[in-house]
């Protein structure tokens, strides 16, 4: 209460609050403090301050508050008893302040206007309850983004994956993307592509989650169509408003018809084709070209065919029989649309990732009007014939590579088309569409619309790419143009909201300080030492008998009588002799009695929590810091309360057993101090129950530490129910199965093997739903969640197949086979490699027509439709000097260095399945999987080894066995894909180098074919039978939230700590209270009362050594018997009444009961 200590915390309050702004200032300049690329790579130092500092600062300058508020509540009634006219005892001897609560403390004083106490309180209660749980929630551990400008590079350098040739490559690419849901190239969408850019490399763009903001050039094209002015058909003009109908009568017997279209009535756009039951709908696009002309004159028309040569439009047609069940009577209609072709360009800002350049779409904004892309742009040069003429073919021509893909477009059976087949393939590529809806006109023109701005940003991608100075040049991008890296950090936030708050009630608390000190200021004050014992209230008495003889009487009165002799009257402290003396007035002031039993309960809603309900950090500091710390401080005020109720009775429990020590009773000062720092006097006093209270109140102090650090914030992937239905049966279909393998008579399937060597090729090709590169698992419906980063795990079951190869140490065949029906690969691998060549008349024997020649084979056992026979294949490599292609030179040399060398593996095949838990996305794609239970061979139906056999046949494509030839050509599947899974060397095809060791290529045969088996699979999930209407089973979705955790170090100081308090509690609760005083010495009336008639106060100049004291009954200095505290041996112990225990005894204090008990 000095001027010193209080204009010392008014000057800390202030400070504080400079520093918290300057960390407010500095966090909203930079986005935060000590930012670092992640929270575990944050400075331990920093983590550690943000995390303790705040709380134990808060926690300190709490405990100082506090002992300025007992001692403000303490010293009240002498400033009162001070005043020149005194005071009513109520307003002075009977004020309790220092064991109120400090909301009913301030209430009382603020009803009475003590405004000291009131003062005092108020800011107790702020920074009790608002400002120590408030000051860890200032500070808080979050993500930001950052930005800062960084330099383009003057040329694009962008890396793209996989194919970016024109031609074939471009085809490849769009039909990988369309057949198998393959991902676009970057910078790209189906709808329109981006101009590639890049940035300068360094630790900014390297960061984790970077992205890079700039400006780039979008292009695109549109389509817009409208009904042709006038229709021909064979020749003869026919009305209609862009869909006619031709007569039966008009169509050829073989189904041809002609079609012409036309805008001006000069040329027109030729559409045939042939209709019949199996291809009832035929489709024709096309527009002039470099070399093909496909507008031309009308007959009888005054027009060039140069003129026509001109025109840039399209012509889209669609002709479909009406009745394909009766073709030669059928009428067909014709639906056709004139088309012209739009391209844009527009300057977007764009934002991309850093890592992978991948685009974000929501990110495109315009900067630039849309302006027509310049038709002499390199961009456009001869888009329309790549579009209508995609060349499927490429690489070498004795390269496997060179017909895959053609083999693969033939194998889908697209409609019949007409002109530019090559562009209207790719409507049906990966797509579910039927014919049925091309019928409708303006759907047709949608979905060539769609395939046209497809095949022109994939097209625009490859062209950029390939022409980097031209795309620099094209985007008008000034060299010294930057671009905006953004990057998350991990910082320490500081909330603007809390933090202006908190430094508000530091301003407000030392304003209050200041107050409190002018006030002090103004309060008389006649006491000489401190009144914080028993001992030294008795040393005010001796002189004014008028006062004893008011107390005389009032020994052994209980709180209520005691106000009802005493409340009314004037009291007052004077200074006399030097020394200050408490006397009684004469007269008393009457006045309404007002009741001081006027507490109220008030009821706190307990926040039961909630889920993270919003991305607001204030609202998540409040959830997370706040509560905890208010709780803590909350439970703390609980058990200074206690404290302070003990500190009271602890020396009347030692004076009640007799014959008690001064020092440990009436001359303990535990008033001067904050409850919870009274251990120290408590242990000397040898109060040990007050000890151990004390020390769990200061340990109050430390949950409110623990509980402010508790609650930190993480991502997390949470598992939610989830049902799935199965969609197949752990079994084949026999019908299926068998229909399967005598329409492909053991071929796989072109588009199999194609999307398996796809894959190799590039990273951006997906495997079928619920496949991995070693399994196919059954599949299963479920319904998805909004949430498109969720994942859903199931256990389902998985297949596989394993090659199980062994080297072999020649090709010959094996001993003792006498089956006909099922001979062996190995027979049949002998009996090739001892065939000789298959084109001997290309041989020569002339040593200088001699090459290096190298021959690759692939013999599978012999086919057989029931599957009794086992399956297994051979694998053979062989380096010979003869004239390729001819092996029989090479044969008739008797020299070893002729002869070939072979090297050969054998493969027994079989199929195993196992339980899996796999994880999926929400299409199916498999993300990960954890076997739970061992491989096992067999499924559990009766024809499962005859299914097998069948199905193990079709892993891997082993046509087209290879000649000698001197050049390192994949002419098989088996060798080029075992080419690709060597990172493209083609050591094992080179005829310069010797066969390969097959002990080194058994891994890589064993991985293909496993993974061609899963693909298989998953091309043909109709192979397995259909599950069980109705059945589902239990799985789980996997969503990752940010959810909040709790620290382990303060969980456990907080576990720790509580339950000490439940301990303390239940031992203070269970103890049994000893029921001896009529009213708790809450008050100085009350003390006053307990020694007025008693040589304590005749005597209180006299030193007590080696006196002791007892409370009990004794005839006092007025000769009468009074109860209360006297000096042995004068005093007899009064015999305790032990009922009920301490807790409800101060519980019941608490709610103003009228007896006490401890």
């Amino acid at each position: 209460m000095t001027a010193p200590i209080l204009v010392t915390f008014a000057g800390v309050s202030l400070s504080l609050a400079a520093c918290l702004e300057y960390l407010a200032q500095r966090s909203s300049a930079h986005g935060g403090l000590a930012l670092s690329p992640s929270i575990q790579e944050m400075p331990r130092t920093a983590m550690m301050a943000q995390k303790y500092v705040p709380i134990v600062v808060a926690t300190l300058y709490s405990m100082v508050w506090s002992w300025v508020d007992q001692d403000v509540r303490r010293m009240q009634p002498w400033f009162e008893l001070s005043k020149a006219r005194g005071a009513r005892g109520r307003d002075s001897l009977f004020l309790s302040y220092p064991q109120d609560f400090v909301v009913f403390a301030a209430r009382k004083a603020a009803k009475k206007k003590h405004w000291a106490v009131f003062t005092s309180s108020a800011m107790m209660m702020v920074i009790l309850f608002i400002l120590t749980p408030l000051q860890p929630s200032v500070m808080g551990i979050r993500n930001i983004i950052h930005s800062e400008p960084i330099n383009l590079e003057p040329t694009s350098r962008h890396i793209t994956e996989g194919l970016q040739d024109s031609g074939s490559g471009f085809a490849m690419h769009a039909y990988i993307i369309q057949r198998f849901r393959g991902t676009m190239p970057l910078f790209t969408t189906p709808d329109y592509a981006l101009m590639p850019f890049s940035v300068e490399q360094d630790d900014r763009s390297r960061r984790v989650g970077a992205n890079i903001t700039a400006r780039t050039t979008k292009v695109w094209t549109e389509f817009n169509c409208w009904p042709p002015k006038l229709i021909f058909v064979n020749g003869s003009r026919i009305s209609g408003q862009g869909t006619v109908r031709i007569p039966a009568a008009r169509i050829h017997r073989n189904g041809q018809y002609a079609v012409s279209l036309s805008d001006d009535g000069k040329c027109a756009f030729g559409a045939r084709g042939q209709l019949n039951h199996t291809n009832p709908l035929v489709l024709s696009y096309g527009s002039n070209q470099a070399v093909y002309k496909l507008w031309s004159p009308i007959s009888g028309q005054a027009v060039s065919t140069e003129d026509c040569a001109r025109i840039s439009l399209v012509g889209l047609a669609s002709a479909r029989l009406l009745d394909p069940k009766n073709t030669d009577s059928s009428d067909v209609e014709v639906s056709a649309r004139v088309c012209q072709r739009l391209y844009y360009e527009q300057n977007f800002l764009v934002t991309i990732s850093a890592a992978n350049s991948k685009l974000y779409e929501s990110s495109l904004r315009p900067v630039s009007e849309r302006l027509p892309l310049n038709e002499s742009s390199f961009l456009l040069a001869g888009f329309e014939e790549y579009a209508q003429n995609l060349n499927p073919q490429s690489g070498t021509l004795l390269d496997r590579t060179n017909t895959a893909l053609k083999e693969a477009v033939d194998e889908l059976n697209f409609p019949v088309t007409g002109t530019g087949s090559d562009l209207l393939k790719y409507l049906f590529m990966g797509t579910n569409l039927s014919t049925s809806e091309l019928v409708d006109p303006s759907q047709m023109v949608y979905k060539v619309g769609q395939v046209r701005k497809f095949l022109f940003a994939l097209a625009v991608h490859c062209r950029a790419l390939q022409r980097p100075a031209e795309n620099a040049l094209h985007d008008n991008r000034a060299p010294n143009d930057t671009a905006t890296v953004t990057f998350p950090l991990s910082g320490i936030i500081v909330s603007r909201l809390f933090s202006a708050l908190v430094e508000a009630l530091l301003v407000l608390n030392a304003i209050g300080a200041l107050i409190l000190l002018r006030l002090c200021q103004r309060f008389p004050c006649h006491l000489k030492s401190n009144p914080s014992s028993i001992s030294r209230i008795c040393r005010l008495g001796p002189y004014s008998e008028a006062l004893i003889r008011h107390f005389e009487e009032l020994d052994f009165a209980d709180e209520k009588q005691l106000k009802s002799v005493l409340a009314d009257k004037l009291f007052r402290l004077s200074c006399g002799r030097d020394e200050p003396h408490l006397d009684i007035l004469a007269g008393t002031e009457e006045g309404s009695k007002e009741e001081e039993e006027e507490e109220e309960e008030e009821e706190e809603e307990e926040d039961l929590g909630l889920p993270r309900p919003t991305e607001k950090f204030e609202v998540l500091q409040i959830l997370e810091k706040y509560l905890p710390s208010f709780f803590a401080t909350s439970l703390e005020a609980f058990w200074v309360l206690i404290n302070r109720q003990f500190c009271l009775l602890e020396p009347f429990r030692q004076l009640c057993t007799g014959k008690a020590r001064p020092d440990r009773t009436i001359e303990t000062t535990y008033s001067a101090l904050p409850p919870q720092l009274t251990v120290w006097r408590a242990v000397k006093a040898r109060h040990f129950i007050l000890a151990m209270l004390c020390l769990t109140t200061l340990l109050s102090n430390l949950l409110g530490i623990s509980l402010g650090t508790l609650f930190n914030e993480n991502t997390a992937v949470i598992r939610y129910s989830q049902r799935f239905e199965p969609m197949a049966a752990p079994s084949f279909n026999n019908q299926s199965l068998f229909d399967f393998h005598h329409a492909h008579k053991g071929r796989v399937p072109k588009n199999d093997t194609f999307l398996l060597y796809s894959k190799m090729i590039s990273t951006n090709t997906p495997l079928p739903r619920w496949t991995s590169k070693d399994y196919f698992f059954l599949p299963h419906r479920f319904a998805k969640s909004a949430e498109t980063t969720a994942k859903y795990t199931v256990v389902t079951r998985g297949l596989g197949a394993q090659a199980s190869c062994i080297p072999l140490g020649q090709l010959s065949r094996p001993q003792g086979e006498q089956d006909a029906e099922c001979p062996s690969a190995l027979s049949l691998a002998a009996e090739e490699w001892g065939i000789g060549p298959q084109n001997s008349s290309s041989a020569s024997s002339d040593p200088s027509t001699r090459n290096r020649c190298s021959r690759e084979l692939a013999i599978p056992s012999r086919l057989n439709d029931t599957g009794a026979c086992e399956f297994d294949f051979v694998l053979a490599w062989a380096r010979a000097m003869t004239s390729c292609p001819g092996y029989l030179v090479a044969r008739a040399v008797n020299s070893s260095q002729h002869s070939p060398e072979a090297t050969a593996l054998h493969c027994r095949p079989f199929l195993h399945t196992a339980l899996f838990n796999v994880t999926v996305d929400g299409t199916g794609n498999v993300d990960s999987y954890n076997r739970i239970n061992d491989d096992e061979p067999v499924l559990d139906y009766p024809d499962f080894n005859l299914h097998s056999r069948l199905l193990l046949r079709y892993a891997m494509n082993f046509d087209h066995n290879t000649d000698w030839h001197p050049q390192p050509n994949g002419m098989n599947w088996i060798s080029l894909l075992v080419s690709l899974s060597r990172d493209g060397l083609r050591d094992s095809l080179n005829a310069t180098k010797p066969p390969p060791n097959v002990s080194e290529l058994i891994p890589t045969i064993e991985d293909l074919y496993r993974r061609g088996f899963a693909i298989f699979l998953g091309q043909h999930p109709d192979l397995f039978n259909a599950a069980r209407a109705g059945e589902s089973i239990d799985g789980a979705r996997l969503a990752t939230e940010t959810r909040i955790f709790l620290d382990r170090i303060s969980l456990i100081i907080s576990l720790a700590v509580m339950a000490i308090n439940m301990v303390v509690a239940v031992g203070i609760y269970a103890r049994p209270a000893v029921r001896v005083l009529p009213r708790m010495p809450t008050s100085i009336a009350s003390i006053i009362a307990y020694v007025a008639p008693s040589r304590l106060v005749a005597d209180a100049n006299e030193t007590l050594r080696g006196e002791t004291l007892s409370y009990g009954r004794y005839i006092g200095v007025d000769g009468k018997p009074h109860t209360g505290i006297e000096l042995d041996p004068h005093v007899t112990p009064m015999k305790p009444d032990a009922r009920d225990s301490v807790a409800k005894g101060l519980l019941g204090n608490f709610d103003s009961a009228t007896k006490a008990s401890f």
